[in-house]
């Protein structure tokens, strides 16, 4: 866990030092999300800097219908994965790369999709490239000897590479390794990292409403214990109270959307009876939107339910 707060805050840094971070989400939600919240760290930050005539840092979004070049000389750049590859452009063109030291990719493991992997390729294939072309000369001074005069100094011009650093992220990515060999990442620059602030327990309902328990031990095994998918082991627990109102009122509306998310609703209101919260996820927007219908229909069949008894 973390590990976005730990970009953010090489971002700050970055920012500090007068130099320029761009900050790559894959939706404008989480962009504009992301811009919010760099504005709210630095407003004391720039607050003061104002007072006492410093510099501030500028934190831009560049999204939606935003033009990249609104955006491109801000200290902090949030932009979403399509706007990412024009930004970078007009900055080399406006600006050069001399400025630009961190881009950080969220979620890179978005890599793999079908639809938009293929920009976040060219995305860090460019970087990559360009860091090496667009290096700095230093000039160095080495004597020689001259048929005609004698000894000389003769001046030659070194090419060293810009360095950008690129900050990969991802909670589900198992290739890290791979990816690191890929972006030329140095030996030992990958970071793994299984620690977890908060255990993490995974169960599987069956369409039946079993609760199977998944078991991360093999040698923890009961008489119950089931496979469910090739190399896991799962355990039936109970898990439901009974005589939940909610199921026959799903069962009765003959909608199968309703049906389909009552075990979810079940779980709604488990973590709702202990002051937790929950988060359904689901594959698209359209189906967001028809999950968080049904819950609602379900919830209310069940609070007409509870007022009636």
């Amino acid at each position: 866990g973390g590990k976005t707060f730990v970009a953010e805050l090489l971002c700050l840094l970055t920012a500090q030092r007068g130099e320029q971070s761009l900050f790559v989400v894959p939706f404008v939600t989480l962009a504009s999300e992301k811009e919010a919240s760099f504005k709210q760290r630095l407003r004391a930050y720039n607050r003061e800097a104002k007072s006492n005539g410093g510099r501030r840092i500028r934190v831009k979004g560049c999204y939606g219908s935003t033009s990249p070049a609104l955006c491109a000389s801000a200290d902090i750049i949030v932009c979403t994965i399509e706007k990412a590859n024009v930004l970078l452009n007009t900055i080399l063109q406006r600006h050069g790369i001399r400025r630009l030291r961190c881009v950080v990719v969220d979620e890179v493991h978005l890599l793999g999709d079908t639809d938009r992997g293929y920009i976040l390729e060219i995305l860090f294939t460019k970087l990559r490239l360009v860091q090496t072309l667009a290096g700095e000369y230093d000039s160095k001074t080495e004597p020689c000897l001259s048929s005609t005069h004698g000894p000389q100094q003769r001046e030659t011009r070194i090419r060293s590479p810009v360095h950008v650093q690129l900050v990969a992220l991802s909670a589900t990515m198992s290739n890290i390794h791979a990816l690191a060999s890929w972006l030329g990442v140095p030996r030992g620059r990958a970071f793994i990292s299984k620690d977890r602030p908060v255990s993490l327990v995974e169960y599987v309902i069956s369409m039946d409403g079993d609760v199977h328990r998944k078991l991360h031990d093999a040698k923890d095994t009961t008489s119950s214990t089931t496979s469910l998918s090739p190399g896991t082991k799962f355990t039936k627990v109970p898990f439901w109270p009974t005589n939940d109102p909610s199921h026959s009122e799903a069962q009765n509306t003959g909608f199968p959307s309703l049906q389909q998310y009552h075990h979810a609703l079940k779980l709604c209101a488990q973590a709702e009876k202990i002051g937790s919260q929950v988060l359904v996820f689901n594959t698209t927007r359209r189906n967001c939107e028809l999950a968080a219908k049904a819950l609602t229909d379900l919830a209310e069949a069940r609070a007409s339910h509870d007022q009636q008894g």
